[in-house]
């Protein structure tokens, strides 16, 4: 549920970005609307979406910006990861290609063009395609340790661990910000506030992240 401006305590923007066709308008479309849709058009540039969560006390607004995989696209993208808190890069757990461009094209832009201290979540979607898979649990997560980021796998047809993923990102955003509303225009974003290191435990099926909510507001 939507809420009102003014019982935001804050808002973070979030970039989702991957080849075409891995399935990132689904897990958006998944979050924000618990719905899925088995066809979905290309997205054209970029798409802009948004879902309000309760947080350690605070109502918490994620800006979910859903990036085009096409390559004509790609010129819009990097303007994006500027004003980016946290990105979730998404490939397809049956389709290898899509995981191997990953560093040499997701992370190489993110690493370029985003902030230092931007969060990232690799997502492995389509979990449902047992038959299919052609990443490994144990590959992926290596993988993702070697960048510093989070791995878990999704499936937005049944919804599996797609909440998870998201919420997962926000709260982990959330502890390495400053406590304070952040409305960041893209394409004008503020100095980056570098957060003091923090450990990481990966774990894609059980993500070490705090659940305990406290009474807040938000009534998201």
């Amino acid at each position: 549920m939507q809420i009102p401006d003014e019982n935001i305590d804050l808002m973070y923007n979030i970039i989702v970005a991957g080849d075409s066709g891995v399935g990132k308008s689904s897990l958006i479309i998944r979050f924000t609307r618990n719905d899925f849709r088995l066809h979905t058009k290309p997205t054209i540039g970029v798409d802009f979406s948004s879902k309000d969560i309760s947080y350690d006390g605070k109502c918490i607004r994620g800006r979910i910006w859903d990036t085009a995989g096409q390559e004509r696209f790609q010129a819009i993208t990097p303007s994006f990861y500027r004003g980016a808190h946290g990105a979730m890069i998404v490939f397809d757990l049956s389709n290898r290609s899509s995981f191997e461009k990953v560093e040499d094209k997701w992370i190489s832009q993110l690493r370029k063009y985003g902030e230092p201290n931007c969060i990232i979540i690799l997502v492995g979607n389509k979990s449902d395609l047992v038959d299919q898979r052609q990443i490994s649990v144990e590959e992926a997560t290596k993988f993702a340790q070697k960048h510093g980021a989070y791995y878990m796998e999704t499936s937005a047809l049944n919804a599996s661990n797609v909440e998870l993923a998201f919420n997962t990102l926000i709260q982990n955003i959330y502890h390495n910000k400053p406590l304070h509303p952040v409305v960041v225009d893209p394409l004008n974003p503020p100095p980056t506030v570098v957060p003091p290191p923090v450990n990481i435990t990966f774990d894609p099926t059980k993500p070490t992240v705090p659940t305990t909510e406290q009474p807040s507001k938000c009534q998201c």
